[in-house]
């Protein structure tokens, strides 16, 4: 070390940031460290140690890649975007992304992205309780709208799917489906090319494919009933028609396509019972229509099914107005729980929201407590062993006001729609996967 004299540390200095400057007896000392200035546990680089960026606690050897950011997150010499955006295996945390969350009430929403590779940025298209927009999104920065909202003419929507450049927005207070055509909301200020109303006092549920919508809606003086619209025929839209029975009348909380043989079947989640219709090689619904699956889901009739999730073969995930995870092979009445975390506050609250499938281990759901401050949470799940599941991640949304409506994921992001009640507030939060 240097040798010079001095009678105080500052006198010291030496202007490099891998050592220690100090003043000992009267004589200056410089002592080799290796600093860890963003404190994630690992030292500079510069200095010797393993950190390639030591001003970001996010980077650090072995740290989670970020989805398409042009950053060596891990220290591994190659940057998260060369190494693509696909869903993770084994995803073990969530972290928010903050400045990127979209600043719109929304109850429904879907995202397109490009190939993995080239998944960034995404457009998020928001249903809001009385707008349609559109938004690009690259998580990190901050959310661009594009082109100016459009007005929505329907009453409440619930769901919203983008497929062959269409856009189908069902709509619980309408009873019915509007059509877009997606450039036409880009631009702003869209009209409807097709609408589709009828009898039925709700309409709650869509899944759309590429060869066909689907739209589940009920009627208090009828029965529960299934729309297929062969996206071949868009823009126009097929009315509810093929009845599941009379006594059934609550519409299914979700459709969710699973594969099998010839076209597979969809499934719905339809109030304390599980509904089906099987598919043939084109997706058209088999002649039989909607068929019940099983009542209670199983044996238990107590078991009131708010989304369902079609996992590995004949096993179903869901989860349930009291804010818990069952699943169940079908039909053998055997389930199996898994009590989430921020749960029910009241008594009689509804915590079920959403559910979604991030690759095949993993699942996020959203739930919210309907005390006198709501609160909405994603919990991310893992699902491996569906008859031993576990929560590995919980975050809260990030407008505590806000009741949580929809999920959404795309590669290795998670979107959260949340509104506030009879208002036009709320916020879409942004959040990635941690993956190993």
């Amino acid at each position: 070390g240097d040798c010079r004299p001095c009678e105080a540390a500052v006198e010291c200095d030496d202007g490099d940031i891998c050592t220690a400057d100090s003043c000992d007896q009267e004589v200056c000392r410089f002592r080799p460290v290796v600093p860890d200035f963003d404190e994630d546990t690992f030292g500079a680089k510069i200095c010797g140690g393993d950190d390639c960026d030591d001003e970001d606690e996010l980077t650090y050897p072995g740290a989670p890649r970020r989805c398409g950011r042009a950053v060596d997150h891990d220290c591994d010499g190659i940057t998260d975007d060369v190494q693509g955006c696909g869903p993770c295996s084994g995803a073990t945390g969530l972290r928010p992304v903050p400045e990127s969350s979209i600043d719109t009430g929304a109850v429904a929403l879907f995202v397109v992205g490009a190939p993995p590779e080239q998944l960034q940025p995404h457009e998020v298209f928001v249903a809001g309780t009385s707008t349609l927009s559109v938004y690009a999104v690259s998580p990190g920065e901050a959310a661009v709208p594009i082109g100016s909202p459009t007005e929505y003419p329907g009453m409440g929507p619930d769901s919203l799917w983008v497929v062959d450049d269409h856009v189908l927005v069902a709509d619980q207070g309408s009873s019915g489906q509007f059509l877009y055509a997606a450039d036409d909301l880009r631009a702003g200020g869209a009209e409807p090319l097709a609408s589709v109303g009828s009898e039925l006092a709700m309409v709650t549920a869509m899944y759309a494919g590429p060869q066909f919508a689907y739209l589940s809606s009920g009627s208090s003086a009828g029965s529960t009933a299934l729309a297929a619209t062969a996206t071949s025929s868009l823009p126009s839209l097929a009315e509810p028609a093929i009845a599941l029975g009379s006594g059934h009348w609550r519409p299914c909380d979700s459709l969710i396509r699973a594969s099998g043989p010839d076209g597979g079947w969809l499934f719905g989640a339809l109030g304390p019972a599980v509904a089906f219709a099987e598919l043939d090689a084109t997706g058209a619904v088999v002649s039989g229509g909607f068929a019940l699956l099983a009542e209670g889901y199983g044996s238990d009739a107590d078991v009131t099914p708010e989304l369902l999730l079609l996992a590995q073969g004949d096993r179903g995930i869901m989860v349930l107005e009291q804010g818990e995870v069952v699943s169940g092979a079908c039909c053998s009445g055997e389930l199996d729980f898994l009590t989430l975390p921020q749960g029910c506050v009241d008594e009689g609250c509804h915590n079920a929201v959403s559910i979604a499938a991030v690759g095949e281990d993993r699942a996020v759901v959203q739930t919210y407590s309907n005390s006198s401050t709501p609160k909405t949470h994603v919990h991310l799940i893992d699902i491996s062993d569906p008859t031993s599941m576990t929560v590995l991640d919980s975050e809260g949304m990030t407008d505590v006001q806000a009741i949580g409506y929809d999920l959404f994921v795309a590669g290795n992001v998670v979107y959260a729609a949340g509104s506030v009640p009879s208002t036009t507030e709320g916020m879409v939060d942004v959040l990635e996967l941690e993956c190993p």
